[in-house]
Protein backbone atom coordinates (compact mmCIF):
# COMPACT_ATOMS: atom_id res chain seq x y z
CA UNK A 1 0.00 0.00 0.00
CA UNK A 2 0.96 3.48 -0.95
CA UNK A 3 -0.88 6.33 0.79
CA UNK A 4 0.70 9.94 1.94
CA UNK A 5 -0.63 12.48 3.51
CA UNK A 6 0.44 15.69 2.79
CA UNK A 7 -0.66 19.35 3.24
CA UNK A 8 -1.86 20.73 0.08
CA UNK A 9 -3.17 24.37 -1.04
CA UNK A 10 -6.93 24.68 -1.18
CA UNK A 11 -7.17 24.27 -5.12
CA UNK A 12 -6.01 20.59 -4.55
CA UNK A 13 -8.90 17.93 -3.91
CA UNK A 14 -8.59 17.48 0.25
CA UNK A 15 -10.52 15.95 2.90
CA UNK A 16 -9.97 17.34 6.31
CA UNK A 17 -6.09 18.01 5.61
CA UNK A 18 -5.80 14.42 3.75
CA UNK A 19 -5.02 13.61 0.40
CA UNK A 20 -4.98 10.18 -1.80
CA UNK A 21 -2.07 9.85 -3.83
CA UNK A 22 -3.32 8.34 -7.02
CA UNK A 23 -0.18 6.59 -7.20
CA UNK A 24 -1.42 3.61 -5.14
CA UNK A 25 -4.65 3.26 -6.59
CA UNK A 26 -6.09 -0.49 -5.08
CA UNK A 27 -9.20 -0.77 -3.19
CA UNK A 28 -7.45 -1.58 -0.19
CA UNK A 29 -5.70 1.79 -0.26
CA UNK A 30 -8.88 3.62 -0.99
CA UNK A 31 -10.71 1.71 2.40
CA UNK A 32 -7.29 2.80 4.25
CA UNK A 33 -7.63 6.24 3.39
CA UNK A 34 -11.64 6.76 4.15
CA UNK A 35 -10.54 5.33 7.84
CA UNK A 36 -7.90 7.64 8.17
CA UNK A 37 -10.14 10.04 7.39
CA UNK A 38 -12.61 8.63 9.71
CA UNK A 39 -10.67 8.79 12.31
CA UNK A 40 -9.64 12.51 11.91
CA UNK A 41 -13.47 13.39 11.49
CA UNK A 42 -13.57 11.50 15.05
CA UNK A 43 -10.55 13.40 16.67
CA UNK A 44 -12.01 16.49 15.88
CA UNK A 45 -15.28 15.74 17.12
CA UNK A 46 -13.86 14.89 20.52
CA UNK A 47 -11.78 17.97 20.37
CA UNK A 48 -14.48 20.35 20.11
CA UNK A 49 -16.26 18.51 23.01
CA UNK A 50 -13.78 18.45 25.46
CA UNK A 51 -13.40 22.14 24.74
CA UNK A 52 -17.08 22.78 25.03
CA UNK A 53 -16.87 20.46 28.50
CA UNK A 54 -13.89 22.83 29.46
CA UNK A 55 -15.71 25.72 28.40
CA UNK A 56 -19.16 24.54 31.09
CA UNK A 57 -16.49 24.16 33.44
CA UNK A 58 -15.46 27.72 33.40
CA UNK A 59 -18.68 29.26 33.09
CA UNK A 60 -20.44 31.15 36.07
CA UNK A 61 -19.48 34.04 38.23
CA UNK A 62 -15.65 33.88 40.26
CA UNK A 63 -14.57 35.64 42.99
CA UNK A 64 -11.76 36.56 43.39
CA UNK A 65 -9.36 37.45 47.27
CA UNK A 66 -6.12 38.14 48.32
CA UNK A 67 -4.37 35.64 50.35
CA UNK A 68 -5.34 37.28 53.60
CA UNK A 69 -9.23 36.57 51.89
CA UNK A 70 -10.05 40.43 51.23
CA UNK A 71 -12.76 40.13 48.96
CA UNK A 72 -11.66 41.73 45.74
CA UNK A 73 -14.43 41.17 43.14
CA UNK A 74 -16.58 38.72 41.24
CA UNK A 75 -16.11 38.62 37.75
CA UNK A 76 -18.61 37.01 35.01
CA UNK A 77 -16.83 34.28 32.43
CA UNK A 78 -19.04 33.19 29.68
CA UNK A 79 -18.30 31.58 26.46
CA UNK A 80 -19.03 32.90 22.94
CA UNK A 81 -18.74 30.59 20.37
CA UNK A 82 -14.90 29.63 20.89
CA UNK A 83 -13.77 32.33 22.83
CA UNK A 84 -14.24 32.71 26.26
CA UNK A 85 -14.91 36.03 27.50
CA UNK A 86 -14.97 37.86 31.12
CA UNK A 87 -16.74 41.02 32.80
CA UNK A 88 -15.95 42.79 36.15
CA UNK A 89 -19.94 42.61 37.96
CA UNK A 90 -18.74 44.24 41.00
CA UNK A 91 -15.53 45.44 42.55
CA UNK A 92 -14.52 46.17 46.24
CA UNK A 93 -15.20 49.50 47.29
CA UNK A 94 -13.58 48.64 50.92
CA UNK A 95 -10.22 48.40 49.09
CA UNK A 96 -8.00 50.71 47.39
CA UNK A 97 -7.99 48.85 43.96
CA UNK A 98 -7.31 49.21 40.38
CA UNK A 99 -10.25 47.37 38.38
CA UNK A 100 -10.09 46.57 34.92
CA UNK A 101 -11.35 48.45 32.23
CA UNK A 102 -11.55 45.61 29.97
CA UNK A 103 -10.74 41.68 30.34
CA UNK A 104 -9.41 40.33 26.76
CA UNK A 105 -7.29 37.51 25.58
CA UNK A 106 -9.13 35.08 27.88
CA UNK A 107 -8.06 31.30 28.03
CA UNK A 108 -8.50 28.12 29.89
CA UNK A 109 -7.15 24.62 29.20
CA UNK A 110 -8.66 22.75 32.14
CA UNK A 111 -5.33 23.54 34.52
CA UNK A 112 -4.24 26.72 33.52
CA UNK A 113 -6.69 30.15 33.08
CA UNK A 114 -4.81 33.38 32.03
CA UNK A 115 -6.88 36.57 31.01
CA UNK A 116 -5.20 40.39 30.20
CA UNK A 117 -6.66 43.11 32.73
CA UNK A 118 -6.74 46.22 31.29
CA UNK A 119 -5.87 48.88 33.83
CA UNK A 120 -6.13 52.22 32.37
CA UNK A 121 -3.54 54.68 32.61
CA UNK A 122 -1.57 52.33 34.88
CA UNK A 123 -1.12 49.49 31.88
CA UNK A 124 -2.77 45.96 31.08
CA UNK A 125 -1.64 43.02 33.46
CA UNK A 126 -1.49 39.13 32.42
CA UNK A 127 -3.21 37.18 34.98
CA UNK A 128 -1.99 33.34 35.08
CA UNK A 129 -4.04 31.40 37.14
CA UNK A 130 -3.12 27.60 38.46
CA UNK A 131 -6.10 25.06 39.19
CA UNK A 132 -6.33 24.10 42.82
CA UNK A 133 -9.44 21.79 42.04
CA UNK A 134 -12.57 22.54 40.67
CA UNK A 135 -14.08 25.43 42.02
CA UNK A 136 -10.40 27.40 42.96
CA UNK A 137 -7.79 29.01 40.90
CA UNK A 138 -4.54 30.90 42.49
CA UNK A 139 -1.83 32.97 40.42
CA UNK A 140 -0.14 36.05 39.78
CA UNK A 141 -0.75 39.08 37.94
CA UNK A 142 2.40 40.17 35.56
CA UNK A 143 3.38 43.44 34.43
CA UNK A 144 6.65 44.31 32.78
CA UNK A 145 8.69 42.58 34.79
CA UNK A 146 6.34 43.39 38.21
CA UNK A 147 4.85 40.55 39.69
CA UNK A 148 1.79 40.96 41.98
CA UNK A 149 0.59 39.33 45.24
CA UNK A 150 -1.19 35.81 44.61
CA UNK A 151 -4.90 35.75 44.50
CA UNK A 152 -7.30 33.38 45.15
CA UNK A 153 -10.37 32.75 42.51
CA UNK A 154 -13.63 31.10 43.76
CA UNK A 155 -16.76 29.41 42.15
CA UNK A 156 -19.26 32.12 43.18
CA UNK A 157 -21.64 29.96 45.82
CA UNK A 158 -18.46 27.55 46.97
CA UNK A 159 -16.63 30.35 49.22
CA UNK A 160 -17.29 28.69 52.17
CA UNK A 161 -16.39 25.10 51.70
CA UNK A 162 -13.52 26.33 49.59
CA UNK A 163 -11.69 29.92 51.00
CA UNK A 164 -9.22 28.21 53.94
CA UNK A 165 -8.99 24.56 52.05
CA UNK A 166 -6.55 23.21 49.15
CA UNK A 167 -9.48 20.38 48.01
Amino acid sequence: MNIELEFVPKTHKKTNNLVYNKKADTQADKQALKAIENLAKTIERLQEKEQDDLGKKMRGRWKQYSLSYEYYGTFEVSKNGTLYEMKLVHGSEDLDLLHPVALTDVCFDGNLWSFCSDWGEHGVALFKLQRIHANRYEGYAHQEGWRGNKTIWLREGTESNDITTEE
